[in-house]
């Protein structure tokens, strides 16, 4: 198992694997995302996104970095209202 001490770890991470789109330029754009600073779990395999709605709502994500590159949503999708709700689950997995 891969352990991720940063973002940018896991951002390489999947771009090196070439299987998923999840961070391209065209892709966080058209989702209005952002990838918050701090990785979560034992092996750092956890971070958090956001994401603003049609209707202007930024709302928070939690990410897990499968160890085939593929990156999935733990729990549901815009989930927390706050940045500081997500980091709080976040620390628990």
């Amino acid at each position: 198992m891969n352990t991720f001490k940063t973002v940018n770890q896991i951002v390489a991470f999947v771009e090196n694997k070439g299987i998923s789109h999840f961070f391209d330029v065209p892709t966080m754009r058209f989702f209005k995302s952002r990838v918050q600073a701090g990785v979560y779990g034992d092996h750092g395999q956890y971070f958090i996104t956001s994401e603003r709605s049609p209707s202007g709502v930024r709302a928070f994500t939690i990410r897990m970095v499968e160890q085939d590159g593929h990156v999935s949503t733990v729990g549901d999708f815009h989930c927390y209202s706050t940045l500081a709700r997500a980091q709080s689950v976040a620390r628990t997995l």
